[in-house]
């Protein structure tokens, strides 16, 4: 993601960007860039909050990873909402955009709301679905790869990946949280 990003910070005239009008406004391009930028920020720091050890060893710096990741994903988020209605596409992907915006700003400020309140078991879950719903970008991207090898047309893909790689990633979230909450040692209240 690093190296496709980085085409949109060497030239305007990259990638997506190359045949959308909106790229010509400079409103659209710094909120491109707020979208790119935070979402960078919060798809590199994600994995290293939920390494246990290092949570464990060094909770000054998941704190401070902590904050730049709910940074990066409040602003690349914000900035989606604002791109969404531009996406190619038409009604579909503009749409699917826009409540992915949505559900990844609600995950994640559940998941800032639960640590806020000293709920860290639901911190962790909300934030494993933030993450998810971050990386999203990667199986997005790899679905629109299809246009290349397929004869579907290009937006036909386009409109499908602003649905179905979020909604997977969320149902993936679930499944990982669920098997999580079955390997956590059970109370037996009859000793009790």
């Amino acid at each position: 993601m690093l190296i496709m990003a980085m085409q949109y910070y060497l030239s305007i005239d990259a990638g997506i960007l190359r045949t959308k009008p909106a790229s010509r406004s400079a409103l659209y391009l710094f909120f491109f860039y707020i979208h790119v930028s935070g979402g960078l920020v919060g798809m590199l720091i994600g994995p290293f909050q939920f390494i246990s050890s290092w949570r464990k060893k060094y909770p000054q710096l998941h704190r401070w990873l902590g904050t730049a990741y709910f940074a990066g994903i409040f602003s690349s988020g914000l900035a989606g909402l604002c791109i969404a209605p531009f996406a190619m596409g038409g009604a579909v992907s503009q749409t699917g955009f826009f409540i992915l915006g949505l559900v990844w700003l609600y995950v994640t400020g559940m998941g800032l709301r639960s640590l806020l309140n000293g709920q860290f078991q639901a911190h962790g879950q909300w934030m494993i679905r933030s993450y998810a719903l971050t990386f999203a970008t990667i199986p997005q991207r790899t679905l629109l790869l299809f246009a290349l090898f397929t004869p579907v047309p290009f937006l036909d893909l386009y409109r499908l990946s602003a649905w179905l790689p979020w909604i997977l990633q969320l149902i993936l979230a679930q499944w990982i949280i669920n098997i999580q909450r079955h390997k956590q040692p059970k109370l037996d209240l009859a000793m009790s």
